[in-house]
């Protein structure tokens, strides 16, 4: 099992488990994590404020060059 796998199986933002609804895995900024699907149009909608405070924040290609 990777490390990845082992970590804490809960919403990125509201923190419920699996055993309280389904989450999804997600990868961004080279880390993964889980997003239930109440919270997901956040991430939709309104990635730009949400990815920094859950410490994602994503990198444009325009910023490596």
């Amino acid at each position: 099992m990777t490390h990845d796998m082992e970590q804490t199986m809960a919403c990125i933002n509201c923190g419920r488990s699996e055993d309280e609804l389904p989450l999804m895995a997600w990868r961004a900024a080279r880390r993964s994590f889980w997003i239930c699907p109440d919270c997901l149009p956040l991430l939709i909608h309104r990635r730009d404020e949400v990815m920094p405070r859950w410490d994602l924040s994503a990198h444009s290609p325009q910023d490596s060059g």
